[in-house]
């Protein structure tokens, strides 16, 4: 730490101790009373001026100040002949930046996963990729899956696992199912699985799966007939 001298003074901001420091005329030797800001290096103080009745000065609320302009410096009354310092600011060394992270590349299965890693939905992962799905989507997901492979679920089933409630049902819940369906083929799609998802009209629903594609994330989308 380098300690220079004190050299400007203003009332209230600079230095921390500037309520304890006075500014002297060093050709005189007197006291620069009522001094609000000083810069000795450029030779001139800036006083609050004092009128006719002995008064500080005001105009349109603010204190009138003189500008006067000489050889002063500013002491410390208290140690008298010991010059007032100041630790010099180090210079700041520049950081040099980070490099940029890589980007992550999205997990990958070789077969599709479900993961309930954010509130009130889930993410789909599969050979491609990972989409972000809605809770009764993955409800709707984990209701065909959960039975054997050509399992016909009824509609009727998939409408109670959705709203256990019957008093939260929609009178539209067959149209609400079909919205769901949509959307859940769509996120199959999108991550190129295995699993499709087969309408059998008038009955339900039903999956089928494969063929099972290596984990490379360079397989034909196996997924067109979903």
């Amino acid at each position: 730490m380098t300690l220079v001298p004190v050299t400007y003074i203003k009332a209230g901001e600079v230095p921390a101790n500037w309520f304890d420091l006075s500014v002297i005329d060093a050709d005189t030797g007197k006291d620069v009373r009522f001094v609000v800001e000083a810069d000795t290096k450029a030779g001139w103080a800036k006083c609050r001026k004092i009128g006719r009745d002995g008064q500080f000065v005001r105009f349109a609320g603010q204190d009138v100040t003189d500008v006067l302009h000489g050889n002063f410096t500013i002491i410390n009354p208290a140690v008298p002949g010991v010059p007032v310092m100041v630790a010099k600011p180090e210079p700041v060394k520049p950081v040099k930046p980070l490099p940029a992270p890589k980007k992550a590349r999205p997990k990958t299965f070789p077969t599709t996963r479900i993961f309930f890693d954010r509130p009130c939905s889930a993410s789909l992962v599969g050979p491609s990729g990972s989409v972000a799905i809605a809770g009764q989507v993955a409800t709707l997901l984990m209701v065909l899956c959960g039975k054997p492979e050509r399992h016909i679920s009824a509609w009727m089933d998939i409408a109670e696992c959705l709203w256990p409630d019957p008093d939260a049902m929609p009178d539209a819940w067959s149209d609400q199912i079909g919205i769901q369906m949509c959307r859940l083929r769509k996120a199959l799609k999108s991550i190129n699985s295995e699993i499709r998802i087969v309408t059998h009209w008038g009955r339900g629903f039903s999956t089928a799966r494969g063929p099972y594609p290596q984990n490379d994330n360079a397989q034909p989308d196996i997924a067109q007939s979903a």
